[in-house]
């Protein structure tokens, strides 16, 4: 699929490849495994020999990115207030049953309350951690944090990202498919201990309300 992402953008002129990077990066936030990294990082490789502008590519790639959070951030929003919503219908009924065996809603209470504490520096590690992008959006939404702090977070997150995927393609050239070996190394690594320091910051205020208060 990165081959055909790049055979694509070849053919492309300077306006169209920035209209290809607002696509591939708001299509990567929510469709997950289609690759968003290595097409910018590509897009980074061709400053030195186009006419294409640094501001432009980062641009681009970053509104688009912002745009994905912003849906994936809307669909966490709608399910989070149908979550445990029985309706009328008997298998909405026993679907929302069997979500509550799963994930009570004091299990989501506190889940959402530590999110309301720290997601938004999450969200600022968003486009650092792979793998879990789509998640923390959904969870964001669902959590219901602030709309406008949120997606600003996603945005300065995106920028700070593309600046580095763009200038690391400028910088290797024709080998700009090393950075995705640095992705897939230091991302992999970020995104493990991120996610087991929040594992454990829900699992310790799960714990604490689960403690008699003392009389």
């Amino acid at each position: 699929m990165l081959e055909e992402f790049v055979r694509i953008a070849q053919s492309l002129d300077s306006a169209a490849i920035y209209l290809f990077l607002f696509v591939i990066a708001y299509l990567e936030n929510v469709i997950p495994p289609i690759p968003g990294d290595l097409p910018v990082a590509f897009v980074g490789s061709l400053l030195a020999t186009s006419d294409l502008s640094f501001f432009g590519c980062v641009f681009s790639a970053s509104t688009g990115s912002a745009l994905g959070f912003f849906t994936m951030y809307g669909v966490g929003r709608f399910i989070g207030e149908r979550l445990y919503d029985e309706g009328d219908g008997a298998i909405r009924r026993r679907w929302v049953r069997l979500t509550k065996k799963v994930f009570p809603p004091e299990q989501f209470a506190v889940v959402s309350e530590q999110f309301s504490r720290y997601g938004y520096w999450l969200i600022v590690a968003n486009r650092f951690l792979t793998g879990s992008r789509a998640v923390i959006s959904i969870v964001a939404g669902m959590s219901r944090l602030n709309v406008v702090a949120a997606h600003a977070c996603a945005f300065a997150s995106a920028v700070l990202w593309n600046v580095l995927l763009v200038y690391g393609g400028y910088l290797l050239g024709t080998n700009w498919k090393k950075l995705g070996d640095y992705i897939s190394a230091y991302g992999g690594a970020l995104t493990v201990v991120v996610l087991v320091v929040f594992a454990l910051l829900v699992w310790r205020a799960i714990r604490k309300r689960r403690q008699p208060s003392n009389m």
